[in-house]
C-alpha cells in the first residue's frame, strides 16, 4: 500500500469536518462555512496529488459544515448536498451553485443519497431520518414508505436519534449510527412500494382507480364518499400529485329532472347485497336534492371506472346503478383551440422554411391537444341512468363497422346494457344475462366485464363462479352465448382479457388465479376479407380451450394485465403478487396492511398502482 502526500491547498481556514470524492473533484466542507470544489489536475512524480480549486464558497453555511455527499441525477450530472450547524441542507450543482435550501429544525449530523429510490435521507435530530426529494426539495418523508415500522417503533426518544448516516452501494444498505452508540441498517427492498399517499376522503377508501396515458398522465380515484379525484404528479417531484375533485351535481339534478317528468324511475335500488348499500326503498320519494346528498353517503360513492382514450372520457359507476360519463368542457376547447390557432398563424408568417418543420409540427400539435384539452379541464356530459342495483362492471368497445365508442356495463340486477358513449344514448338492454340452465342464488349478480378486441367478444363474471362469454354485436339481441368458463367455486370477482397472449384470465374469492388457454394461437382481424374465417376459428379455439390454475393462498379481490410483458397481476387480500404467463409467482409484494380493492398498471411509468381498505394509495415498480 502506497500512502500519497497530499499538497496542502489554501482553500480552508480552519479545520476539514468532511470530505467526498467524486470523479477526479474534491468536495469538502469546514467549520470555517465554506465549501470547496478542488480538482485533480495529475499526479506528479514525487507522488503528490497537485489540486486546483475549482469553486470556493466562502459563506456556503451560516455556520460550521458538518456533513457532505456527493450523488449522481439520471441524467449523469452531480447533485452536492451540505448540512450544517446553521440548520440547514443546501443543494448545489457540481460546479458549486446553489439550488435549493431545507430547512431542518436541528443541527443537521447526517447525509446520504440513495439512487435506487432517488431520494436524500437527512439526520437532523429526529429519530428517524427525514426523506427530501432533491430536485424539488420537498420533504417526502410521509409519501416515501422506506423507513418500515419496526424501526421506527424502535428508535422514538430523543436520545436515539440517528447521528451519522452512510450508503452502501455494494450491498444496496444504509448504516445510521444514534447517540445510545447502536448502530441501525436499513437494507433496500426491490418489492416495497415506491410511494404511500393516503385516501384524498379521511372518511373512505378508494374503490376504483384508472388513468389516462395521454401526456400528462392523469389519474382517477373513486370511493365510498360518492367522489371522484383526478390525480395529477407534480413535474418536480414523482412522489406527490395534486388532487382535484370532478363535480356531477348539476346533471344529475338534470337527469333525475328529466326521469320525473317522464314518469320514470331511474337507478337506485333492485337486487343487492345486505350489508353493501341500502335499497330502493330508501330513494323513494325522495327530493331529488335529498337523492343527491343520498349518493354521497357511505352507501352511495362510486365502484367502478374506466377511461376511454380514444374519446378521452371518463367513465364511472356506482352503488345506486348510475353511470356518469366525464369529458372535455368543449366551449374552453373551442376558445382554447382558436387562441392556438391564430398564435400558429402569426409564427407561419414568419418561416420561410416549411419542409422539414412538417413532422415536428404534427408533433407539436398532438401535444399542444392534449395540453389543450388538459387545461380544459374535464366536465360531467352524460348521466346514465337505467341499471335498478349497483353496476360493477365496465368496458369499452370500439366498433368498426359503424366507427362508434360503445359502453357495456353489467349490474347486481343482471342486467347488460349498451350505450352510445357519444351520445349517452341506451342503445339495447340483454335483461336476461345469466342463463336459466345456470342454478342461481339469493345474492347472485354480475361482477366484473373484459372485452377481447381481436375476438371481438366480451366475457362477464358472476357471484356464483361462472363466466360467460358472448359475441359481441351492436344490437343485444344478438349477443350470442359462445361459451361458459366453468371451474371457479366461489365468486369470481375479475375477469381480464390478456392481449400480450390472447387468453382470458379470471381471479376468485376461491384463492385461484385461472388462465383460459386455447389451443391455437390468437390471430388479429387486420384484413376485412379474413374476418368470417377469423371467427370460425376462435369460435372453435374457445370450444378446444384448456384450463391453468394456480392457488394464490388468499382471496382474490382484484387482477390486472401487464400490458408490456403480459404478466398477471393479482391483488391476494392485502399482498401484491405477479405471475408470468404461465401462472408461475415472479413476485410478492407487501405493504397493504388490509385487502387490495383495485389496481391498475401504467405502462409509460413502468408502475402499479393498489388502493386499499387500510386507506392508502400505493405504487410499485412494474415487474420486468
Amino acid at each position: 500500500m502506497y500512502i500519497y502526500t497530499v499538497a496542502w491547498v489554501p482553500g480552508h481556514t480552519g479545520i476539514v469536518r468532511c470530505l467526498n470524492i467524486a470523479g477526479n473533484k474534491i468536495y469538502s466542507g469546514g467549520y470555517d462555512k465554506k465549501l470547496v470544489v478542488q480538482e485533480v489536475v495529475s499526479l506528479s512524480g514525487d507522488g503528490e496529488i497537485p489540486l486546483k480549486i475549482v469553486r470556493e464558497r466562502d459563506a456556503a453555511h451560516d455556520a460550521g459544515v458538518t456533513c457532505l455527499t456527493v450523488a449522481k441525477d439520471t441524467d449523469g450530472s452531480s447533485w452536492v448536498v451540505s448540512g450544517s450547524f446553521d440548520k440547514k441542507v443546501k443543494l448545489w450543482t457540481g460546479d458549486g451553485k446553489l439550488v435549493h435550501i431545507i430547512q431542518c429544525s436541528d443541527t443537521v449530523t447526517g447525509l446520504c443519497y440513495v439512487p435506487q429510490t432517488m431520494v436524500l435521507w437527512v439526520a437532523a435530530g429526529t429519530p428517524l431520518p427525514l426523506l427530501y426529494e432533491p430536485k424539488s426539495g420537498d420533504n417526502v418523508t410521509d409519501y416515501a414508505p422506506i423507513l418500515n415500522t419496526t424501526s421506527a417503533t424502535l428508535h422514538t426518544n430523543r436520545e436515539s436519534t440517528v447521528q451519522l448516516l452512510k450508503y452502501i452501494p455494494e450491498t444496496s444498505e444504509v448504516i445510521g449510527s444514534t447517540k445510545l452508540k447502536g448502530v441501525i441498517c436499513w437494507r433496500y427492498n426491490p418489492t416495497c412500494s415506491v410511494c404511500c399517499h393516503h385516501s384524498p376522503s379521511t372518511s373512505s377508501h378508494v374503490e376504483t382507480l384508472t388513468f389516462t396515458s395521454k401526456v400528462p398522465i392523469l389519474i382517477f380515484s373513486g370511493g365510498f364518499t360518492g367522489e371522484v379525484v383526478k390525480w395529477e404528479q407534480l413535474q418536480l417531484n414523482s412522489f406527490l400529485y395534486s388532487v382535484d375533485s370532478l363535480s356531477y351535481k348539476e346533471p344529475l339534478m338534470k337527469a333525475i329532472e328529466s326521469e320525473e317528468d317522464d314518469g320514470g324511475g331511474g337507478g337506485g335500488g333492485g337486487r343487492g347485497r345486505a350489508g353493501k348499500r341500502r335499497g330502493s326503498e330508501e330513494m323513494a320519494g325522495m327530493p331529488r336534492e335529498r337523492k343527491i346528498e343520498a349518493m354521497k353517503g357511505e352507501n352511495r360513492g362510486f365502484v367502478s371506472s374506466l377511461f376511454v382514450e380514444s374519446l378521452d372520457l371518463l367513465v364511472a359507476s356506482s352503488l345506486d346503478g348510475t353511470i356518469f360519463v366525464w369529458g372535455n368542457d368543449k366551449r374552453t376547447v373551442e376558445v382554447l383551440e382558436e387562441m392556438q390557432r391564430n398564435s400558429a398563424s402569426e409564427t407561419s408568417t414568419t418561416d420561410t422554411v416549411a419542409g422539414d418543420r412538417e413532422s415536428s409540427n404534427h408533433v407539436q400539435q398532438e401535444s399542444s391537444s392534449n395540453v389543450i384539452t388538459r387545461v380544459a379541464g374535464f366536465t360531467c356530459l352524460h348521466v346514465l341512468r337505467s341499471h335498478t342495483g349497483c353496476v360493477e362492471a365496465l368496458a369499452a368497445v370500439e366498433d368498426w363497422t359503424d366507427g362508434r365508442t360503445y359502453l357495456i356495463s353489467g349490474g347486481w340486477d343482471l342486467t347488460l346494457n349498451l350505450w352510445d358513449l357519444s351520445t349517452g344514448r341506451l342503445v339495447g338492454s340483454l335483461g336476461e344475462s345469466v342463463p336459466d340452465r345456470y342454478p342461481s342464488h339469493p345474492n347472485l349478480i354480475i361482477t366484473s366485464l373484459a372485452f377481447s378486441p381481436p375476438r371481438r367478444k366480451f366475457a362477464y363474471s358472476t357471484s356464483d363462479g361462472q363466466v360467460f362469454v358472448r359475441q359481441f354485436a351492436v344490437s343485444p339481441d344478438d349477443w350470442v352465448l359462445v361459451r361458459t368458463l366453468d371451474g371457479h367455486t366461489a365468486e369470481v370477482t375479475q375477469v381480464c382479457w390478456n392481449g400480450v397472449s390472447g387468453h382470458w384470465v379470471t381471479g376468485s374469492s376461491d384463492c385461484t388465479l385461472r388462465l383460459w388457454v386455447g389451443q391455437k394461437k390468437e390471430k388479429k382481424d387486420k384484413k376485412e376479407e379474413e374476418k368470417e374465417e377469423m371467427e370460425k376459428e376462435e369460435e372453435e379455439e374457445e370450444e378446444e380451450g384448456e384450463e391453468m390454475c394456480v392457488s394464490a393462498g388468499d382471496p382474490i379481490s382484484v387482477v390486472c394485465v401487464d400490458q408490456t410483458t403480459g404478466h398477471i397481476v393479482a391483488g391476494a387480500q392485502n399482498n401484491l403478487k405477479v405471475y408470468n404467463r404461465d401462472l408461475e409467482l415472479l413476485q410478492v409484494s407487501r405493504g397493504h396492511t388490509d385487502s387490495i380493492r383495485t389496481l391498475i398498471h401504467i405502462p409509460d411509468r413502468k408502475q402499479y398502482v393498489t388502493a386499499s381498505w387500510d386507506g392508502t394509495v400505493r405504487f410499485w415498480r412494474a415487474h420486468h
